[in-house]
């Protein structure tokens, strides 16, 4: 499991838009028609994937784990900054 739930963290969200569409009307970008399996690895994906981003909206304040005070607003920030540095440095 955690591999999948390290695939979820690597989820761009470009990626998560092109699943949540296929699940949505049963089909790839290509067209391909999605399996029954494939459509439920996808659910579970987008589900995860957007539960991840909603949390971080759930509590407006919260304790980092440096021990300092954080908004919602301002963890989002930083969880968005990482994502996108981690981004890059796979494309270098």
């Amino acid at each position: 499991m955690k591999s999948f739930l390290d695939a979820i963290d690597a989820l761009t969200p470009e990626i998560y838009e092109a699943l949540k569409e296929a699940v949505e009307i049963g089909k790839w970008p290509d067209g391909t028609v999605l399996t029954e399996a494939q459509r439920e690895i996808a659910m579970q994906a987008v589900i995860l994937y957007s539960r991840k981003l909603e949390s971080e909206d759930d509590e407006p304040f919260t304790i980092g784990p440096d021990g300092e005070f954080r908004t919602a607003a301002a963890q989002k920030r930083a969880y968005l900054a990482q994502r996108k540095m981690n981004r890059g440095d796979r494309d270098a």
